[in-house]
């Protein structure tokens, strides 16, 4: 997350959805990026953008 989060506007944006209840943590490891989801919560995990990228495209869309 030392890239993602280089922004000031999004360390304020993370910062927020932290306060508002909105962020879920994979787990306890150091995250390496986050997704933001339909509903507006906000997943951070300690896979890299790539690894997210690569198991998106083995799922399926309807």
């Amino acid at each position: 997350m030392d890239t993602s989060t280089r922004a000031p506007e999004t360390r304020v944006y993370l910062r927020r959805c932290e306060k508002e209840g909105r962020s879920k943590y994979v787990n306890y490891e150091i995250p390496k990026s986050f997704v933001v989801t339909e509903d507006n919560a906000v997943i951070l995990t300690q896979l890299s953008p790539a690894a997210l990228a690569g198991r998106m495209k083995n799922i399926k869309h309807d």
